[in-house]
Parts: structure tokens; C-alpha cells; sequence
């Protein structure tokens, strides 16, 4: 998936209970999924320095159910 965060922002990706780390440099980046069953969930979450983050997958709705609790 191409992402663009932050500098230094933390890119997390996952397929399943398989995850992986990437750091962002603020440059559109090609970020995979990583190795996983295909017909797991997948996602992505940005987490910035400031600490704020933006997801999909169960992740966004965990965030929006915070939100609102």
C-alpha cells in the first residue's frame, strides 16, 4: 500500500497476528503487509511523535469507539 506520514512517524501493517514496523521519512512510500494468511484481516496505522495516529482495519474501529466512549 503507498502511505505518506509524518517524518518519523511509525507505520505499522498487519495480516492477522503478523505484523511489521517501518519507520516514514514524509516521502510517499510503497509499505507491504506483511507474510500472512490472505484471508486475514489486514490493515495499517500511522502513529505520529505527537501521538496522534489514523488506522484501518479493527484498529479504526477501536479508535472511533474511544472517541466516542
Amino acid at each position: 500500500m503507498m502511505i505518506t506520514a509524518p517524518p518519523g512517524s511509525l507505520i505499522v501493517t498487519w495480516t492477522g497476528p503478523a505484523t511489521s514496523a517501518y519507520r516514514a521519512t514524509g516521502d510517499p512510500a510503497q509499505v507491504p503487509y506483511p507474510d500472512g494468511d490472505p484471508d486475514q484481516p489486514r490493515g495499517v496505522a500511522a502513529f505520529t511523535r505527537r501521538g496522534d495516529s489514523i488506522a484501518t482495519g479493527w484498529l479504526d474501529t477501536y479508535q472511533r469507539c474511544t472517541k466516542h466512549g
